[in-house]
């Protein structure tokens, strides 16, 4: 896509854009629409919704407008949703891991920071974008200075990001054998829950690329085949009721991912409030449910989103 394919618009330029794919401005009227984009979104984002309805030959056949504004107000609600999930995920899985290392006799609490750091590249950058955020974050410089040069896993764990993290899960998987083979699945369960935690974090769409070829895996382009979900998100999404074709959007993987290791690692009571937090968004789906009659894909993730929510306390 070239700048002058997409050169920079007015808001008056973008409306009439839209007007040229037929959607509509019924419901919400243009000039609403120019205040919306003016004053409490942006067209690049709110835009990105439209994916999700059926189009033919470049226009629209059914989308007014007021469904893309509606459906960016849901998806706030839904990354506003998930974001504690992911934090609460976090720690459990920080709490787990210090437990593991705690109890195996084997480990140094130093030597492993030294193992980890040179296991292979991918730890090696995790380790240095670790001990980095230490050193130039005012709120853990503390640590940095207290614990120099020698940090023990329990700072470096405190301050890894959720990406850290799971590098060194794999790391810890990979040397060392555990008599919980359950840690197994926990681990290659964190590099999807990864992006859903990454996409929350920086107010990313989840409800875009619901129904297109842009929300399923790549193509590896070594072997010419897609990508896939790993045997692990495909047996908890069979825990759950959902059926393996409809991991093939990447997006529905990762929350499957998300929300196994949240039944996993958080308490029923984080749980119990978070049905009811859950609950509350399922509501705020059907205020509108007519705008979604003809859109399989909407429909389809609601389903999805209650059986993730139903198997926290099952």
């Amino acid at each position: 896509m070239t700048k002058e394919e997409k050169p920079k618009l007015t808001s008056k330029k973008m409306i009439e854009k839209m007007e040229s794919k037929n959607i509509r401005f019924e419901i919400c009227s243009s000039k609403d629409a120019i205040a919306f984009l003016e004053k409490k979104n942006y067209y690049f984002k709110v835009n990105s919704y439209r994916r999700n309805f059926e189009e033919i030959n470049g226009l629209y056949t059914n989308l007014d407008f007021a469904y893309l504004i509606d459906l960016a107000a849901i998806d706030a609600w839904l990354r506003r949703f998930l974001s504690p999930i992911t934090l609460n995920v976090e720690h459990g899985f920080k709490v787990k891991l210090l437990n593991m290392i705690a109890a195996n006799d084997v480990i140094d609490g130093y030597e492993i920071v030294e193992e980890f750091k040179n296991y292979d590249e991918r730890t090696t950058s995790a380790y240095e974008q670790t001990v980095k955020y230490l050193e130039e974050n005012l709120y853990s410089r503390g640590l940095y200075e207290k614990h120099k040069p020698d940090f023990s896993i329990w700072v470096l764990i405190e301050s890894m990001t959720f990406g850290a993290l799971s590098q060194f899960a794999r790391f810890y998987d990979d040397k060392y054998s555990t008599s919980e083979s359950s840690f197994h699945t926990l681990q290659l369960q964190m590099k999807s829950a990864k992006r859903i935690r990454n996409a929350v974090s920086h107010s990313n769409p989840i409800l875009m690329n619901l129904n297109n070829e842009a929300g399923l895996f790549p193509v590896n382009q070594k072997t010419g085949k897609r990508q896939r979900s790993s045997a692990s998100v495909v047996s908890s999404a069979a825990e759950m009721g959902i059926e393996k074709d409809l991991l093939r959007n990447v997006k529905i993987n990762d929350l499957v991912a998300l929300f196994y290791l949240n039944k996993r690692m958080t308490s029923r009571e984080s749980r119990q409030h978070m049905v009811r937090d859950g609950e509350a968004l399922i509501k705020r789906f059907d205020k509108h449910e007519d705008y979604y009659l003809k859109t399989d894909s909407i429909q389809e993730f609601k389903k999805i989103l209650v059986k993730l929510i139903d198997f926290q306390l099952n």
